[in-house]
């Protein structure tokens, strides 16, 4: 979408070689960019997630505000802005003006000031507010209408991972404005497909058909636009799961918003009579009829406010949110009538607080589903739904609405007759329960089901019946050397109609081809020589045949000879998982041979001698370059008469795509291609007549060796020999090649394991002097490529043995031995309030009669330290103070005394598990925050060793920032903790699940500090008896300290839900 012809004179300064593109994108969404016009390169796509959205309110001269109703999500802020000259407060008020709170505005304005308010909503309603008014004795003082601000809920974005043998076909509940992005493992091409609720069943088969392909991509996305039971299909699910069962379908039902508590208002009453809600909490109210002057009136039966009509805007809801009639924010609990102006039939709202429902149980429990409902039901299916309470009454729907708004849809629920599915297309159902003097529970919501039409049901029989009498029966015939033709043969023939595909199996190993119903001549080429093999094909169903099994054929079994015409190997390529591997393999021929010599591009790569023989050979070249091709063969060299036997040529062009429907580990399997194919008329054909082997021979014995594809690479490894003389040994190293340096960034010696002296350069001396103690030692190099994606690779290892001698020890004791003992280095290097970087080395080997155990304290020395530093232990010697830190626990407190709070392993990625200790009896409540919001708080009473909270329903990919308050007794002085900021999902950090045990979560990195890290300080001991003295010789605790009491709390880490969490007594 754009070509950069000019670099703006920045980034040509430090990007001069480079082209750039700034490209701001200011609303939320899914949005793809290609890099080319090839619809084969595939797209990026980049997920742009709503943010917190600033809105402005401004107040005129007459104290209007403008706009006077706005519609905002919830977490947004308004700014509140007067453009009048008069200094006037804003009130919370009700929709008539009343003021929530006598004389206490939430904003009082300054003189000579920039008179600017914001108000941040947390939670989803209707909020009124009002300028206060100013009386003119010269002017008739008049009422004002309110300003209204409508919040609906935060627009989410769902994710869905599209994987191999992982699809979710659970249903998918939003709000309007959400985001769904379904994100494939692979890469995919065709976009979804939207059905029908009334799909036939040869619809839903056929409806892939109605694909349209579009770029290669990895993500899709659909915006939640209006409500409604929505359901998506795609080609794509079924190949990047590995699905061949059914058509999976992906289910997203939008919620109307403000529909948990709702009335629904005929001519003559509301629906229903009573309702139960939380403090806080929003109804809503729908009108059946089209009465846009239909007035709802809701008066406390306790604390009666003034209700003046002129005062009220006659403002239509409807005009914002679709369907709502009128909204009203419940934040007094009591009792509340609802009248209308239309008719004198009233209805109730009864409100309870959040430690009421807690206590009392005052939330119905949600029903449950007795039976299971499959992906596809047969006509007349029934199943029932139960709850705790059998009073309970249940309603539910059929179509994925919420049957809390009680429209025709809405069934009550009949134990006696249960739910029957008698309408045919796709279907979700949803329950909720309502009991006397309770809040009704939440929503039940089944997974999607394909209700099948009553005249199908026969034909469906009928089917089944066919497919369940169908035989598959397969011959097979061998072309020399090693390429099969195969025949399928299906009886009835009639039965042929009924099958999707074959697939074939290569010992029990599903081939990756799929072969179509009328591809019943194939061929299969590659088989390694001198393996058994047995293969089969499996029939699968076409779809429309519902519950049928596939159907195995029977086998063939047969060896592929070692040798082909003239007595050379037989090679052929083996399966890899790596793209960039070529694995070449090919059986031993017999024992007239001395030698196999491989070669690729007619270059020598290897020699596999006599004394390396095995029954199989396998040679596995890694670096293959994408779309190079390589060209391998395989030499025996004879014994008697030096007679070479060139084999077969094989030509490779990687990648190589895996052949294989699943992928194998620690298995040697031939790379076969199959395809849809008939033999030549005049073709020579060995036929196969056995169908398995009565005793198959057991896995033999294979020489295989990795090397690397790249000839100079391969050429640099050095062949290394010595000679000895009277200081050591002489190490000397041969390559094939005389352009190394062009492959080899350096060498490096190893001897007994460890690294000897610097790394030598490719151009150094090809001899080296190593001076070694008398005795055995084992010597290598390692070769160290150029190309960083290259492995490091090995030369052959000497042995050798220094017999020992006075001139020679003499020499190595004059280069080894010191004449004082080993000085340790010790760095302690700052990393935040609550963790340093530490390392240390000897600058020599510690003498073998001293033995060195983990440190376990942490010692710094200087001249002066700060007042305030606390340490475990501090003394003084040769005017310096040394401060000394035990390092077997982490201390509880930060630096000011405040709590040191860190993240728990949880085995669920959706919790945040948040853990810290108790810091001392000086303290009297714990506040924990998240976004700086209070979520709960530990009292005294409830005081143990640790604490622990676990935040549960974390969205993936939004960040939440936690920290703890800890409030001292007698000053009421807070100590603020460190500041933890997580992004969900959590990884799991350990090699296994735990259960039942509270476990840090520990990153672990392999990383040195950054060189300009400030040091501390750095300490440095005389002599090895005042090191040792300063550390502790404990390689375990004798007594461990028993498992602590904990006081663990589970919370849902939305504020809204969390206070809706019951206490439980008895």
């Amino acid at each position: 979408i754009h070509k950069c012809v000019k670099v703006e004179p920045f980034f040509r300064h430090h990007f001069h070689t480079c082209e750039a593109f700034i490209f701001n994108i200011p609303q939320h969404g899914l949005y793809n960019f290609s890099y080319s016009d090839n619809r084969d390169d595939v797209v990026l796509s980049v997920i742009v997630e709503k943010s917190i959205t600033n809105h402005r309110v401004t107040s005129n001269e007459q104290n209007m505000f403008e706009p006077n109703t706005l519609v905002i999500n919830r977490y947004d802020q308004v700014w509140f802005n007067s453009l009048s000259t008069t200094l006037t407060n804003i009130y919370r008020t009700d929709e008539y003006g009343n003021h929530l709170e006598e004389n206490k505005p939430i904003f009082q304005p300054q003189l000579d000031s920039v008179n600017y308010f914001m108000q941040q909503f947390q939670q989803i309603g209707v909020y009124y507010f009002s300028m206060g008014i100013s009386h003119d004795h010269n002017k008739k003082s008049r009422t004002l209408s309110p300003l209204a601000i409508i919040v609906l809920p935060e627009i989410r974005f769902h994710y869905k991972l599209i994987r191999l043998s992982d699809f979710d076909s659970q249903a998918i509940i939003t709000n309007i404005n959400d985001f769904i992005i379904w994100q494939f493992e692979q890469i995919i091409r065709f976009n979804v497909i939207q059905l029908r609720t009334n799909e036939t069943l040869q619809d839903l088969v056929s409806c892939h058909d109605r694909a349209i392909p579009g770029r290669n991509r990895q993500c899709l996305a659909v915006e939640c636009i209006m409500p409604g039971t929505f359901y998506f299909a795609n080609p794509e699910f079924e190949r990047v799961t590995g699905s061949d069962e059914t058509r999976l379908i992906s289910t997203i039902i939008i919620d109307p918003p403000f529909s948990r508590a709702c009335f629904l208002i005929t001519d003559q009453q509301f629906i229903p009579n009573v309702l139960y809600v939380t403090q806080n909490e929003t109804v809503s109210w729908i009108l059946l009829n089209n009465d846009q002057y239909h007035r709802i009136y809701v008066e406390s039966d306790e604390n009666k406010r003034e209700m003046n009509e002129n005062n009220r805007i006659d403002r239509s809801i409807e005009q914002y949110i679709n369907d709502i009639h009128y909204l009203y924010t419940f934040d007094q609990c009591g009792q509340f009538t609802i009248r209308s102006n239309r008719f004198n039939n009233t209805a109730t709202v009864i409100v309870y607080p959040d430690n009421i429902i807690r206590s009392e149980k005052k939330r119905a429990q949600s029903p449950e589903l007795i039976e299971e409902i499959d992906i596809v039901s047969q006509y007349g299916t029934q199943v029932h739904l139960q709850c705790s309470n059998p009073d309970a009454i249940i309603y539910y729907t059929l179509d994925g609405t919420l049957p809390t708004r009680h429209y025709k849809n809405v069934y009550a629920y009949n134990s006696n007759e249960g739910i029957s599915f008698v309408k045919t297309g796709l279907h979700v159902l949803r329950a909720y329960a309502t009991e006397n003097e309770k809040l009704s529970s939440t929503v039940f919501t089944s997974s999607p089901t394909f209700v099948m039409a009553n005249e199908e049901l026969e034909a469906i029989r009928e089917l089944q019946s066919m497919w369940n009498n169908t035989k598959i029966t397969i011959s097979a015939a061998i072309q020399y050397p090693n390429k099969l033709y195969g025949k399928i043969e299906v009886e009835p023939t009639n039965s042929t109609d009924l099958i999707d595909h074959f697939e074939l199996y290569v010992d029990d190993v599903a081939q990756r081809v799929h072969l179509s119903s009328s591809d019943v001549k194939f061929s299969a080429e590659g088989f390694a020589g001198g393996e058994q093999y047995e293969i089969h094909v499996i029939a699968y169903p076409k779809e429309n045949i519902v519950d049928a099994e596939p159907i195995q054929s029977n086998k063939r079994a047969f060896e592929i000879k070692r040798e082909i015409q003239g007595g050379a190997p037989l090679i052929s390529l083996a399966v890899s998982n790596e793209q960039s591997t070529i694995f070449l393999m090919w059986a031993h021929i017999g024992d007239h041979v001395n030698q196999y010599i491989v070669y690729v591009d007619n270059i020598e790569t290897t020699t596999i001698s006599e004394k390396d023989f095995n029954d199989f050979f396998g040679i596995q070249f890694h670096g293959a370059q994408q779309k190079k091709r390589y060209i391998l063969h395989v030499e025996a060299k004879l014994k008697d008469s030096n007679e070479i036997r060139k084999s077969n040529i094989i030509t490779v062009n990687p990648p190589l795509e895996m052949p294989l429907k699943e992928q194998l580990i620690d298995r040697y399997f031939a790379y076969i291609t199959v395809n849809a194919e008939s033999p030549p008329p005049d073709m020579r054909l060995e036929i196969i007549h056995l169908d398995r082997f009565t005793n198959r021979r057991p896995e033999p014995k294979r020489t295989i060796e990795s090397l690397p594809i790249t000839t100079g690479l391969r050429n640099a490894i050095p062949t290394i020999s010595f000679e000895q003389n009277s200081d050591g040994i002489t190490l000397s190293l041969a390559t094939k090649s005389p352009v190394i340096s062009d492959f080899v960034e350096s060498y490096r010696v190893m001897v007994d394991g460890e690294q000897y002296g610097e790394l030598l350069s490719p151009q150094d001396e090809s001899k080296i002097q190593l001076n070694l103690s008398s005795g055995e030692h084992e010597c290598y190099l390692l070769v160290l490529p150029k190309d960083k994606d290259q492995e490091v690779y090995q030369s052959n290892i000497l042995k050798f043995d220094i017999p020992p001698s006075t001139e020679n020890d003499n020499i190595v004791h004059k280069t080894l031995q010191q004449e004082d003992i080993p000085i340790p280095k010790l760095n302690v290097q700052i990393i935040n309030q609550s963790s340093i970087h530490v390392n240390w080395s000897l600058d020599r080997s510690i003498p073998t009669e001293v033995s060195v155990t983990t440190m376990y304290e942490v010692h710094i020395r200087g001249q002066k330290f700060s007042d305030e530093i606390k340490s475990d232990q501090n003394f003084q010697q040769d005017g310096y103070i040394e401060h000394v830190w035990h390092a077997f626990e982490i201390k509880r407190e930060i630096q000011g005394g405040a709590p040191l709070i860190s993240l728990a392993v949880s085995n669920e990625q959706s919790t945040i598990f948040l853990m810290w200790a108790h810091i001392g009896d000086h303290v009297n409540e714990y506040i924990v925050y998240v976004d700086n919001i209070e979520t709960t708080t530990i009292s005294e009473k409830d005081f143990n060793d640790f604490f622990g909270i676990q935040f549960h329903g974390a969205q993936q990919r939004k960040r939440y920032i936690l920290h703890v308050e800890a409030k001292l007794k007698d000053s009421n002085e807070i100590r603020k903790s460190n500041i933890i900021t997580a992004n969900p999902p959590l990884e799991m950090p350990l090699k296994e699940q735990l259960i039942d045990r509270y476990f840090a979560y520990i990153t672990v990195n392999a990383e040195s500090p950054p060189p300009d890290m400030r040091l501390e300080t750095e300490s440095r001991y005389r002599d090895i008896d005042s090191f040792l003295k300063r550390i502790i010789h404990l390689d375990h605790f004798t007594n461990r300290r028993p498992e602590p009491k904990r006081t663990i709390e589970s919370l849902p880490i939305t504020t809204g839900l969390r206070n809706a969490i019951p206490t439980i007594s008895f």
